[in-house]
């Protein structure tokens, strides 16, 4: 994973030292062929706040990006950058997906349509549960 925000940084760490989970999503991409750039903007639609996009591939290595809003709480950002992050695995365990229109075919076939784009219900169920680890573990 790579980032320049400062922020990014600072949720990725509280991530990792306050969720099981959020380690084992990170232990994952890390031995996958994905590397994901995060950012933050305030480009987004009332009530979306993250977005997971492929950006293609290049010699043995895919890159994806996820962008997540400016607006959110440190809390909120771990919890939503866990849920992207769950969908940056589902890539990963997908090697053979390295365009857009493929993108969108893995998630017709494991998600389901949402209002702005797709969403699994690995992703939800991760969002549960690092939001959960979070309250039992909280640091901030």
């Amino acid at each position: 994973m790579r980032t320049l925000d400062p922020k990014v940084l600072d949720a990725l760490e509280w991530g990792l030292s306050q969720s099981s989970t959020f380690r084992e999503l990170v232990s994952i991409l890390e031995a996958s062929d994905l590397i994901v750039y995060i950012e933050r903007h305030n480009r987004f639609r009332p009530g979306e706040g993250g977005s997971f996009r492929l950006a293609g591939r290049a010699h043995d290595y895919r890159y994806a990006r996820i962008a997540l809003s400016s607006l959110l709480c440190s809390r909120e950002l771990v919890v939503l950058l866990a849920h992207e992050l769950q969908h940056a695995v589902e890539l990963a365990q997908a090697p053979d997906v390295d365009s857009s229109r493929k993108m969108v075919e893995l998630f017709c076939r494991i998600g389901e349509p949402h209002a702005f784009g797709y969403d699994t219900q690995a992703a939800r169920d991760v969002t549960r549960q690092v939001a959960s680890e979070l309250a039992i573990n909280p640091d901030r």
